[in-house]
This record gives C-alpha cells, sequence and structure tokens, in this order.
C-alpha cells in the first residue's frame, strides 16, 4: 500500500496470496515472466513462453502500474498445493477491455471442480447473463452482476459455508447460496488470466489487473471496506 494507507498488513489479515502490480520492479511496457507473492508464503505465478507474458504498464491506473493480458494467449500460473477450499475472501483491482458475447473471462482460478474445491474470478458467464459482468463462480453454481460499462473496479468477494457475497467497489451487489457438484475438470493447478491446466473452456483475460488478494476466511465488513478503501485510493477508484 501507499505510505498513507499501510494501516492494514495483508499477511496479519491472514492473506494466503497477494499479488500487487506497483511492486513489480521492471520498466514500462516490458513481459512479465513472474508475479512475486507478497503473502510470504511464496506462491508466485510465473509464465516461461514469453509469448505468453503479460505486460507491466507503469502508472497506468490512477498512478498505479498494472499488468495487463492480452485475452488470447498470455497467462500466468503455478502449481495449487496450499490455496485454501473452505471460507475465503478475495480481492481485487483490474479492468476488463474487451468481452465476450456467450462465454467468460477469466481473472484468476485454482484447484479442481470436485466438490466445491475450485473457484474462479471472472468476467462475464454463458447467456443469458450477458457479456458485460462482474461475478465469482464455483462449478455447479455461479453469480454474476449486470455491468453496464467495462471500467476500472475493486471487486471483493467472500464464501462463508455455502453462501456467497460479492461487492463492486465497496457496494454490496447479490448474496447467493451455493451449489456444488462431484464432477471433475483438468487437475490442480492455479492460474492469473486464464483456467488452471487441462480445463479447455473460458476465455483468457482481456484487460488489466492491479492487485489480486485470496485470504483464508470470510472477513468481517470492517477489515474487508478497509482494504477496498486503501486499494481505491492508490488506484483513484471511487469506492462506497
Amino acid at each position: 500500500m501507499r505510505k498513507r494507507q499501510r494501516h492494514v498488513n495483508p499477511r496479519h489479515a491472514g492473506a494466503v496470496l497477494v499479488l500487487d502490480a506497483r511492486y513489480i520492479a521492471q520498466a514500462d511496457n516490458t513481459a512479465v515472466s513472474t508475479w512475486a507473492d507478497r503473502s510470504g508464503n511464496g506462491y508466485d505465478f510465473a509464465q516461461a513462453t514469453g509469448a505468453n507474458q503479460p505486460t507491466l504498464q507503469v502508472g497506468e491506473v490512477g498512478g498505479s502500474s498494472i499488468v495487463r493480458f492480452n485475452g488470447t494467449s498470455t497467462y500466468l500460473s503455478r502449481s495449487d498445493t496450499g490455496f485454501p477450499t473452505g471460507n475465503i475472501t478475495v480481492l481485487g483491482v483490474h479492468n476488463l477491455t474487451t468481452a465476450l458475447a456467450n462465454n467468460f473471462r477469466v481473472v484468476f482460478h485454482y484447484g479442481q471442480a470436485s466438490n466445491g474445491s475450485s473457484v474462479f474470478y471472472m468476467y462475464g458467464e454463458n447467456a443469458p447473463w450477458g457479456n458485460e459482468a462482474f461475478g465469482v463462480s464455483q462449478y455447479g453454481n455461479q453469480s454474476t452482476i449486470p455491468n453496464s460499462t467495462l471500467v476500472n473496479m475493486v471487486g471483493s468477494f467472500t464464501r462463508v459455508s455455502t453462501t456467497y457475497n460479492i461487492w463492486k467497489n465497496g457496494a454490496s451487489k447479490t448474496i447467493k447460496t451455493m451449489q456444488t457438484n462431484t464432477a471433475t475438470y483438468g487437475t490442480n493447478g492455479a492460474a492469473v488470466g486464464s483456467m488452471n491446466a487441462g480445463i479447455s473452456y473460458g476465455d483468457k483475460f482481456s484487460g488489466d489487473l492491479g492487485f489480486l488478494l485470496l485470504a483464508n476466511s470470510e472477513w468481517p465488513d470492517s477489515l474487508r471496506r478497509r482494504f477496498e478503501s486503501a486499494l481505491g485510493y492508490s488506484w483513484k477508484i471511487a469506492c462506497s
């Protein structure tokens, strides 16, 4: 966080993954081969193939940096060995640049689709939800928010027991009961900008990602709102 906003440490709040583009020490418009995890758990995401590496855009949104994905080939991945499968909190700063009419673009995905152990964080969904939406899902259940314009946003998601809660720019958008299935798709893994290895449906993310946090519990509203406010301040995004 910027100095003024360092009133909460993600590690102290139980974060198991923190990706923050402001701490990538590279020149503008250079390829990102590794995005280092700042949670202290070492969950770095990487891409060895040059053509598949996203790029760092310095000072792009509100004076803060973002990582840009092209929607066709770029993504980062790692083995999924420690991400939580129970109650979670996810926060992100992101912007979709190109939507899809009858599919979704994946910002973050981990795990398998087995007994609710897989979560993905996406824009868009299959019909009838339409091509301009933000939401989260587990296989067998999805929840999306209509979004009339594709704009920079702070997105938040919590799961406790069988309930999803989603916020956009600090405002509550939906609460939905989770349903799961026992189907398994692909292999265990995690990816930023794509589904994980072995899963062929869902399209790669087309847009910008400045921050991504995963915590192993449902954060109380007070803690979530403090982070949303700090993120909105850094990327100059209004959060209610």
